[in-house]
């Protein structure tokens, strides 16, 4: 009898043995899956410093640069990133957390935004509004050009402007607050060396 007891312990501690490991084997994907997930989202490419140190910033005679920027942060670093629209026309490159794109323009008005969030409503548009919400479906039909959803700037000959871009926020910074932050952000955009 104790015989056989010891061999049913034995069973009982070899399933709760197994039990432990598949908790740790589980434990071990979602830890795998994880790391993949925010490091996908990461940014890749030379730092600020050095391709600033480099020249390979400075605008070509007569244009201007604007660097678009995300500062790093665990928050949204899954996100393989954002895409943009430079004067209607779609960024090629995502722009991910701890990430920033060059782009060059010839002087005058730029206008970046996040697609599909900008439209001017019609008369009809309004009308609809009106009749399903009154004043507040129009006040609301009226905001989808909301601060923050684009950003206008004007390009000038050899200088650099910095669009901090954020979760659904666009905005220009300084010069001194758009340096001081860039530093920590990688270049998407790097020519293929």
């Amino acid at each position: 009898m104790k015989m056989f007891t010891a061999t049913k312990t034995t069973k009982q501690e070899s399933l709760i043995s197994m039990f432990r490991g598949n908790i740790l084997v589980r434990q071990s994907l979602v830890f795998a899956t994880l790391a993949i997930a925010l490091l996908s989202g990461c940014a890749s490419g030379p730092h600020y410093r050095e391709a600033n140190k480099s020249g390979a910033l400075d605008p070509h005679s007569g244009n201007g640069m604007v660097l678009i920027y995300w500062l790093p942060g665990f928050v949204g670093s899954a996100n393989p990133g954002t895409s943009l629209l430079v004067n209607n026309t779609p960024l090629p490159r995502l722009v991910p957390r701890g990430g920033f794109y060059s782009y060059e323009a010839a002087p005058g008005p730029l206008h970046i935004a996040f697609p599909g969030l900008e439209y001017n409503p019609t008369a009809g548009d309004n009308a609809r509004a009106f009749a399903t919400g009154g004043l507040v479906g129009v006040a609301m039909e009226n905001s989808a050009h909301i601060k923050g959803f684009s950003v206008d700037t004007s390009v000038v000959p050899n200088q650099t402007n910095y669009i901090q871009l954020g979760f659904g926020k666009l905005k220009e910074v300084s010069k001194e607050q758009g340096e001081r932050e860039v530093q920590k952000c990688r270049w998407i955009n790097a020519p293929k060396q």
